[in-house]
């Protein structure tokens, strides 16, 4: 450790400066309490309680601002739950604290050799940013969207899914919001703010579950029955009152209950009768309503059904069409080797319009590429012709299917992992006619050139990478095949 009084090198187990004799028992308490803190934020890192771990290593570094040990750590803490801006600054610091330090490098080489996924990281935080101001503004619908993709850019990203909680929450959807939650927790198992939600989710369905059923105060005559029943005294004396009258021979009694009873039968024939039939024949017009929008409903559903059969039944007797039978009728016409691109289109139809879901965009693009390559003499031929025709009566936007560089790119990225430099190269150079200066692009179309045995392409495209980006991530290798080959 260095002495604050002097500023040289002194021993902590000495407990003072041999140069200038400062007492550093102080520094010795900050520097133990710094480890134990390490230690513990260590300890609740591999049980993966991030959030723990990041507050033990923060009071860490508080101690020994010099720590890098503790900033390594931290930094990769908060890569693990998604800030990694907060991780990359804290190994810049520890990699200016002590410049031989290998952990720092190792974490800084891993994000600096994947650019594509610092790319994502950093579109995962303006999302969330985006989001956040959304929800600020009351729209939670946008919002929603944005912190999709921010957690499908990056799904480790705790903040991100915690927010969209909220949002699921504000709309009442509950289940969504628990399953958020769950995903954030699996990333960080101790997370405060994740459980607190959690906790109010099992708290509101808790409410929702129970009844509350209001219970009106009993009254005075009500509690004595009760005291009555338990066996207790009354609250007053009540005393019975007994009354003797002789009912023999009393017809009027008679007389008027009979009336009442002939008086209650015709009120209910002529009062209430006549209203519970209107009221049947009402709900029998109601149902028999809603029986006719069903029957209309399903009758329009087999309608549409008939005609996705039809459809289908279309595409089955297409697919059952061989390449070979293809390929008799277009040879009929002239010599067959003249109509590869028509066979190569045709081909490629058949095998995108048999499957069960719809084509993706990027089938599409593809299709629209081989049909492009058809020659207006291929186009000529009335077989040929009829193929045309029929690609494009079965998807008639065919020649406007566009799709984003970045996607062709992956999929050239792919087969080049996979040593397929030959459709690598056709997906970076479809990548190039789309996005001519996307950097990572030009690069790898110039490699499969390269690896192809093309130099005079390689040559081509390796010159247009050193002119475009003369600072570029592969400039050296660049110039080095330059250099090698001129």
């Amino acid at each position: 450790m260095i002495c604050p009084n002097c500023g040289s090198p002194a021993l902590v187990k000495r407990g003072y400066c041999e140069k200038c004799g400062h007492d550093l028992s102080m520094q010795r308490k900050a520097h133990k309490l710094a480890h134990y803190y390490y230690n513990k934020g260590l300890a609740r890192a591999r049980i993966h309680d991030l959030y723990g771990a990041i507050s033990m290593l923060k009071r860490s570094i508080e101690l020994e601002k010099e720590f890098v040990d503790a900033r390594n750590l931290l930094g990769l803490c908060y890569f693990e739950i998604g800030e990694a801006a907060c991780a990359l600054r804290e190994w810049i610091v520890s990699k200016n604290i002590k410049d031989n330090n290998p952990m720092a490098d190792r974490y800084l080489s891993i994000i600096s050799n994947n650019q594509t996924k610092l790319k994502n990281y950093k579109l995962a935080i303006s999302k969330y940013n985006s989001g956040l101001s959304l929800c600020r503004q009351g729209g939670f619908d946008l919002a929603l969207i944005q912190l999709k993709k921010a957690v499908t850019l990056n799904p480790d990203y705790v903040k991100a899914w915690q927010l969209l909680a909220i949002v699921y929450l504000t709309d009442g959807d509950y289940e969504r919001a628990r399953k958020c939650l769950r995903r954030s927790l699996k990333t960080d198992i101790a997370n405060p703010v994740s459980l607190r939600y959690m906790k109010e989710i099992r708290d509101e369905r808790y409410k929702k579950a129970s009844d509350y059923v209001n219970i009106p105060e009993p009254s005075e005559e009500d509690r004595d029955a009760l005291r009555i029943l338990n066996g207790k005294p009354l609250t007053a004396d009540i005393r019975p009152n007994y009354s003797y009258r002789d009912s023999t021979g009393d017809t009027k009694v008679f007389l008027s209950l009979l009336s009442g009873i002939l008086l209650g039968i015709m009120v209910v024939y002529f009062l209430v009768v006549p209203g519970i039939r209107q009221s049947l024949k009402q709900d029998y017009l109601s149902e028999q309503k809603k029986y006719g929008d069903e029957m209309t409903q399903y009758l329009t559903r087999m309608d549409s059904l008939e005609k996705e059969n039809a459809s289908l039944v279309s595409k089955l007797e297409m697919s059952d069409m061989t390449v070979s039978e293809l390929q008799a009728k277009i040879k009929s016409l002239s010599d067959e080797k003249h109509f590869n691109h028509v066979l190569a289109m045709v081909k490629y139809f058949i095998e995108i319009s048999s499957g069960e879901e719809e084509p993706s965009e990027f089938e599409m693009y593809m299709l629209r590429k081989y049909m492009e390559a058809v020659t207006e003499s291929e186009k000529s031929a009335p077989e040929a012709k009829a193929m045309w025709d029929m690609v494009v009566s079965t998807y008639p936007d065919v020649l406007k299917a566009t799709v984003a560089g970045s996607i062709l790119f992956e999929k050239g990225k792919e087969y080049y992992d996979k040593g397929d430099n030959t459709n690598a190269n056709k997906m970076f150079l479809f990548c190039y006619g789309e996005s001519p200066d996307n950097e990572e692009n030009l690069y790898h179309l110039a490699k499969t050139y390269q690896l192809l045995k093309d130099n005079t392409n390689a040559k081509k495209y390796y010159q247009e990478y050193k002119n475009k980006f003369p600072a570029g991530s592969y400039i050296t290798e660049v110039e080095e095949w330059l250099n090698s080959v001129s």
